[in-house]
């Protein structure tokens, strides 16, 4: 029998979601369907560029949609813990960040936007006063708390540091100050383990929304051939 390795629990993995015949939830989640699809799908589909990118050569370029995996992959626990509530945080959240996007696009001065377009959300910000309480989960590090992991929490922090213009972004193009490379130095990552470990905690997460959960048995057979991976 051939050797089990991360590709292959990836491509088994890819296949669960595209072959269910219908996304149904429970009575609890039905309300955020939507969120879930499209959440699972930026999971799915940013593991996918990771892999692409790190085949590419672009591995150290990946970081960013690495965080924004990890992001999605949370969001998902959340959905999966709180259900339907979730529905009306996020249209609270949108609303906060048309306005804010609204406001940048004016000072800009950019005349193509179409600012009277961002009306209809920011009443949004109004109508959902009620979950102001939530405000706070707007933010990574709050809602990892809650739903996440302290791994969770230890990912983001180091996926951030590759993200955003610091030491470690800019070291990657140089050996010592005065020799600069045109391509990154290599990096010692497990990419693929990385992007087993968290679509599987995305489906895993929507297995628990679905009004009969579909892949029970053949998560917990994944996570047992991960784990063998990763000893």
């Amino acid at each position: 029998m051939p050797e089990d390795t991360y590709a292959d629990v990836l491509n088994h993995l890819g296949q669960l979601y595209p072959l269910l015949p219908e996304l149904r939830l429970k009575g609890t989640h039905r309300r955020i369907a939507h969120l879930a699809h499209g959440w699972y799908m930026r999971t799915h589909r940013g593991i996918g560029a990771v892999l692409l990118l790190r085949e590419e050569g672009y591995a150290v370029e990946s970081w960013p949609i690495r965080r924004s995996v990890l992001e999605h992959v949370v969001a998902l626990k959340w959905l999966a813990a709180e259900g339907n509530l979730v529905a009306d945080v996020v249209r609270r959240t949108n609303a906060v960040s048309a306005e804010r996007r609204k406001k940048a696009a004016s000072q800009a001065g950019w005349r193509s936007a179409s600012l009277p377009i961002f009306e209809d959300v920011i009443a949004d910000k109004a109508a959902t006063e009620e979950f102001k309480q939530f405000d706070e989960l707007h933010n990574f590090a709050p809602r990892c708390a809650r739903y996440g992991t302290p791994n969770d929490l230890a990912s983001y922090m180091i996926e951030t540091a590759h993200s955003h213009p610091d030491w470690d972004t800019a070291s990657a193009y140089f050996d010592e100050p005065s020799t600069m490379l045109l391509e990154p130095k290599p990096i010692d990552r497990d990419d693929e383990g990385w992007c087993a470990m968290h679509l599987w905690e995305a489906l895993a997460s929507l297995n628990r929304m679905m009004e009969m959960p579909a892949w029970t048995d053949a998560l917990e057979e994944i996570r047992t051939r991960i784990r063998l991976l990763a000893a």
